[in-house]
């Protein structure tokens, strides 16, 4: 009997990928972790991508190289955020919405970035510690405004990328959901 590519992925989830993860069998929770692997695969993508567009003559070598290592480290920012977004989405998005994979996913990527800002800016406060020449208040509001700029940027360099990866990975997992047997149940000769 041919499997069908849906079955395929996610027959990998189950085995291989995140789908081994504690609680992964749990809807919101394997939810999150389908979201949290899109943006991981979001950003490493950009990232390599900035890369091997500053290898380029007349690639702009200094700013796509930066671009690629902003993108990097905006990683432990956004893989947490999108798991936490994709269990909300997965949570409290009504179940009768219209293609609700792919709507769940793309919502969970979009909003992904205010809220990695908000932690980057959380970040900002927290790691330099006190400086004791800017007020609390200079403080908060100089690294939200930082943090809301970069996701700015970032937005509009990268939802070309993440919200289509979103909402692919919110289809695929409501397809590998609704198709897919459980590890103990799967053939050996998967993927």
């Amino acid at each position: 009997m041919e499997q069908s590519w849906v079955v395929r992925i996610g027959l990998a989830w189950m085995r291989y990928g995140p789908g081994r993860l504690p609680g992964a069998d749990r809807r919101n929770l394997g939810a999150g972790y389908a979201c949290a692997s899109a943006a991981l695969l979001s950003a490493a993508a950009f990232a390599c991508l900035a890369l091997a567009a500053s290898a380029l003559p007349g690639g702009g070598e200094n700013n796509a190289f930066g671009i690629g290592l902003l993108a990097a480290a905006a990683t432990p920012f956004v893989v947490p955020s999108a798991f936490v977004l994709g269990w909300f989405a997965w949570r409290y998005l009504p179940a009768g919405t219209p293609f609700f994979g792919p709507v769940a996913g793309a919502l969970t990527a979009l909003l992904t970035y205010p809220v990695a800002s908000v932690l980057v800016s959380v970040a900002l406060v927290v790691g330099p510690g006190d400086t004791g020449w800017v007020s609390l208040e200079g403080t908060l509001v100089g690294s939200l405004t930082v943090g809301l700029f970069f996701g700015t940027v970032a937005l509009f360099l990268t939802f070309w990328l993440t919200l289509p990866l979103g909402a692919a990975a919110g289809y695929l997992y409501e397809r590998a959901r609704e198709t897919t047997v459980s590890p103990a149940e799967a053939p050996e000769s998967a993927p």
